[in-house]
């Protein structure tokens, strides 16, 4: 027998690990709590409007999910919106900038973002290399163009503020834009589901097997590993040559795994959706002093994300929606956008109040739990990894735990004999 893979979640790292593991020879079946696959990577449905529950977007230094997405036949379904660089549009000032995403053009005055001064570029390379245990406000220091800059990408990146972020975690973002090539920025061309979740679960599906609505209750042990998966809806016992991927959220990992250390203090992220009847082509924008942050706007939708969002999350979904809805028509307005039919009365909220760990400096510094836990289970998921919790965490996080598992009995055995007789 060659053993079964479980992979007990089905948000993209648990799709990713499922995928990845078909390529090195399992069958996995997926067990996914919600109705839908995706986590917290999903489409959304409101009457005949859909939409993302938030706005993802990949860099090109995303290889390990670029990489994946070209497995499964996806990669032309993300797109570059933005490809001179990202407009920028400070509310206060009323200024638009187009802003370079790579570290290497802010050489260029042009490219820079607002209050960037030349001087800057030296902190900001020695923060890339040597961050210290501080925060990203800290590493900053007095220079006030590089601390607006930094607490911008902070929110953006780690979904907390540059006053507690850990300029470590940010220091890793910066070496990995700095790489060549790598801050090329994408979005999904039509949705997540569509162009992410839903080619994973279609290629998962070729060769192994989603099950919906099975919440894992309780997973029993012996001597050291998994003997069986307890389910809401019944039990899978394991056999000897079974293996599990755990890809859930830290809290319903660690309710399965008692002792676990996992991330206690989260972030949220506060997406609202305006659906409009206007037919431009994708565009993306930063926004500053005001309340939203990031603008995507497709066909038929204008979607805002306020990162960090802690005060957001306590407006009620009308207020919030009438005093973001000034910010997309003057950011729109700019890039000569036009929103048909749109308007705040239609705009649906999405509030994800634990969307990320806290990113600071403890968090940069707790224990990370390990990657086998047990010893034919390994755990998967973007908050495993040290890496900001993002699509590329996650994937990367899959890649790591089907690798620790190895391959399936028959085909160590299948390697052994080949290596035999050649």
């Amino acid at each position: 027998m060659s053993g079964q893979l479980h992979v007990v979640g089905g948000g993209i790292s648990g799709l990713a690990a499922a995928v990845l593991a078909m390529r090195a020879g399992w069958r996995p079946v997926v067990h996914e709590a919600a109705p839908q696959p995706g986590g917290r990577c999903r489409t959304v449905r409101r009457g005949d409007i859909s939409h993302d529950n938030g706005t993802h977007v990949l860099l090109s230094a995303n290889r390990a999910t670029l990489r994946l997405l070209d497995a499964v036949g996806a990669a032309g379904r993300w797109v570059e919106p933005e490809p001179d660089g990202l407009p920028v549009l400070d509310l206060e000032s009323g200024r638009l900038d187009r802003v370079g995403l790579s570290p290497w053009s802010w050489l260029r005055p042009g490219s820079r973002p607002m209050g960037l001064a030349p001087r800057d570029l030296l902190r900001l390379a020695r923060i890339a290399v040597l961050p210290g245990r501080r925060s990203v406000a800290a590493a900053a220091g007095d220079a006030p163009g590089l601390a607006r800059m930094l607490d911008l990408m902070a929110v953006a990146v780690l979904n907390t503020t540059g006053a507690a972020a850990s300029a470590t975690l940010l220091a890793r973002v910066l070496r990995r834009m700095a790489m060549p090539g790598g801050t090329r920025l994408l979005v999904a061309r039509t949705g997540l589901g569509p162009d992410l979740v839903q080619p994973l679960a279609d290629a998962v599906m070729k060769g192994g097997e989603i099950r919906l609505g099975r919440r894992l209750r309780a997973i029993e042990q012996a001597d050291g590993q998994a003997v069986a998966l307890r389910f809401g809806g019944g039990t899978v016992q394991l056999e000897a040559g079974d293996r599990v991927v755990l890809a859930l959220p830290p809290a319903a990992a660690a309710s399965v795994l008692p002792g676990l250390p996992v991330p206690t203090r989260f972030a949220p992220i506060v997406n609202l959706h305006f659906p409009h009847n206007g037919e431009d082509p994708i565009r993306f924008a930063g926004i500053t002093g005001g309340i939203g942050q990031w603008l995507l706007v497709r066909p038929g939708m204008a979607s805002v994300t306020i990162s960090a969002g802690f005060e957001a999350l306590e407006l009620p979904g009308e207020t919030l929606a009438a005093r973001v809805w000034p910010e997309v028509t003057a950011t729109t307005a700019r890039l000569g956008i036009g929103l048909p039919g749109g308007g705040p009365e239609n705009a649906c909220v999405v509030k994800e109040r634990f969307a990320t760990p806290f990113q600071d400096d403890a968090q940069a510094r707790a224990r990370r739990p390990g990657r086998t836990p047990l010893r034919n289970l390994a755990l998967a998921g973007d908050w495993t990894t040290g890496l900001p919790a993002t699509i590329e965490a996650a994937v990367v996080a899959a890649g790591q735990a089907v690798q620790r598992l190895g391959r399936p009995a028959t085909e160590r055995a299948g390697t052994r004999m080949a290596d035999a007789t050649a």
